[in-house]
C-alpha cells in the first residue's frame, strides 16, 4: 500500500489530469500517509520543525516576486539593465525594443525581424512595430 500511494502521488503531481494543481495530490498523499499509518503524525511533526523556516522564505519569495511583477518591476529592471550594458552598439536598442514588442503583443516575444526593425526606428512596411 505504501509504494502504491508514494508512486501515485508524485505520478498525479506531474501528469496533473484535467488541470488539477500540484498541491492537490500532494496534500491528498501526505492525508492519506498519515491516515493510514505509513507515517506518524510525531514524524510529521518533526519534518515540520525542521524546514519551517525555508518554507516560510520559499513563500515569501514568491509573494514578493507576484507583487514586483504586477508592477512591472523587471521589466522596468531589464530596461534598465539593458541601457547600463556595455555591450557592441545597438544592442541595447534591440533589448529595449524586444520589451516594447513583447508588451504590444501582450507577452508574445517578438519576431526576429520585429526586433531589428525596432532598432532602426520602430517602423516596418509604414506600421508601428510594438
Amino acid at each position: 500500500m505504501a509504494v502504491a500511494l508514494f508512486v501515485a502521488a508524485p505520478v498525479l503531481v506531474i501528469w496533473q489530469p484535467r488541470g488539477l494543481s500540484i498541491g492537490w495530490p500532494a496534500a491528498i498523499g501526505g492525508t492519506l500517509a498519515v491516515l493510514l499509518g505509513i507515517v506518524s503524525v510525531g514524524a510529521v511533526v518533526q519534518v515540520v520543525r525542521i524546514v519551517w523556516d525555508a518554507t516560510l522564505t520559499f513563500v515569501a519569495v514568491i509573494l514578493t516576486s507576484l507583487a514586483l511583477d504586477s508592477v512591472d518591476f523587471f521589466e522596468w529592471a531589464a530596461l534598465h539593465v539593458a541601457r547600463a550594458s556595455n555591450s557592441e552598439p545597438g544592442h541595447q536598442s534591440r533589448t529595449a525594443g524586444a520589451v516594447r514588442c513583447e508588451r504590444a503583443t501582450g507577452g508574445t516575444p517578438p519576431a526576429p525581424a520585429c526586433v531589428d526593425h525596432l532598432a532602426g526606428g520602430g517602423r516596418r512596411n509604414g506600421r508601428q512595430c510594438g
